[in-house]
């Protein structure tokens, strides 16, 4: 089905409850490897994302564990969920250039940490995360790909307010960098106006048994687009 919508790009997430041992960590490594092989099979890159509170995978030290060991898949990075869980600003030292396959970039809002949920992601530059910092390092790493803004709080929101507040603090996060002699000045200009709008799919969204979730997509894609000059699309999900 993926591979059909023209993905090239698919991910499983972590999250799980219960009690673990090491055997099941073995376990997971075969089971991590058998699915990077189907995916690879209709040349999808198959990746995995940690869960900020899952019991099984939560950490990226441990997500970059899985993901050597299996050797079929790469790991994915979430801002928030690196960010708010157990792992630390000194992990990222330990991914490998081109390791990282794709990144979800959101900010962690002001608020006690005991607060933060698995909604509460704050639009990048409106937070108090040290984004500059991971972004950085990411860099260095690398990783050149999209910066995909995943949020859940904003849902009922205007879909075009949602994107001029994105804009604007996208815009917020690279000032200072065109003075930067080492940044490339084009690429600077052209990173002020992003144009284009990811979607996050999953199959409950797209299954045939739910319109009213599939339809308010599309009108929310479709009133997007009318308000914008250009409008772009793409999708990715697992």
């Amino acid at each position: 089905m993926f591979a059909e919508l023209g993905l090239e790009k698919v991910y499983g997430a972590t999250g799980a409850n219960g009690t673990f041992s090491e055997t099941d960590y073995d376990a997971a490594v075969d089971n991590v490897r058998q699915a990077g092989e189907v995916a690879s099979e209709f040349d999808l890159q198959m990746m995995v994302e940690f869960i900020r509170n899952s019991a099984f995978i939560s950490t990226l030290t441990t997500t970059l564990r899985l993901t050597r060991a299996a050797g079929t898949v790469q790991p994915m990075l979430d801002f928030y969920h690196f960010l708010t869980g157990l792992s630390q600003l000194g992990d990222l030292d330990l991914i490998r250039p081109g390791e990282i396959a794709h990144v979800h970039f959101q900010d962690v809002p002001d608020v006690p940490r005991e607060l933060l949920t698995g909604q509460t992601r704050a639009i990048p530059g409106t937070g108090i995360a040290p984004l500059t910092h991971v972004l950085r390092t990411l860099r260095d790493k690398g990783y050149a790909g999209p910066l995909s803004v995943e949020l859940f709080l904003y849902q009922d929101d205007d879909p075009y307010e949602l994107y001029l507040e994105s804009v604007r603090g996208h815009r917020r996060l690279l000032t200072g960098y065109g003075g930067n002699p080492k940044a490339d000045r084009e690429k600077w200009l052209e990173a002020q106006n992003p144009n284009h709008v990811a979607i996050s799919l999953n199959l409950s969204l797209i299954h045939i048994s739910e319109p009213t979730r599939r339809n308010a997509s599309a009108e929310a894609l479709i009133s997007l687009k009318k308000k914008t000059r250009g409008g772009g699309g793409g999708g990715g999900g697992g």
